[in-house]
């Protein structure tokens, strides 16, 4: 009988993942799946050559480096971030208080770095879902 998780994504995209709420120092680093789900993707990642998308702000409390740095170690190569720069004093201006990537008021101007994260986001999902 085959993995009923087997194949049942193929463009996986977190954009600011914030579930589990990060309350505590191990909420923080939870990546919101089961074992049995992280190993199936990684499985995918090894096997189908599966990528995983994911955006965040650099201070987004609401979803902290620990879970993306957990993505990173669970996923290797499989893992692709896209951290934008929201420190003070940032060229783009962005707050450190941004939390929603792709449905911000700034995704709109060509050159800002939203409006280049979803261009990016666009240009994977074409890739994944349109190869033969």
């Amino acid at each position: 009988m085959s993995d009923p998780l087997a194949g049942w994504a193929h463009a996986p995209v977190a954009s600011q993942p914030s579930v589990p709420f990060p309350v505590s120092r191990s909420h923080r680093a939870d990546l919101g799946m089961s074992d049995r789900e992280r190993t199936a993707i990684a499985e995918r990642v090894r096997g189908d050559a599966l990528r995983l998308l994911g955006l965040r702000f650099t201070e987004d409390r609401m979803s902290p480096d620990a879970r993306f740095e957990g993505l990173e170690r669970a996923f290797g190569e499989g893992w692709r971030a896209i951290p934008i720069d929201s420190r003070p004093g940032n060229p783009a201006g962005i707050g450190t208080h941004e939390h929603s990537v792709l449905t911000g008021a700034d995704v709109e101007p060509p050159g800002h770095p939203t409006h280049e994260a979803r261009a990016q986001v666009t240009a994977f999902l074409k890739e994944r879902l349109t190869r033969s």
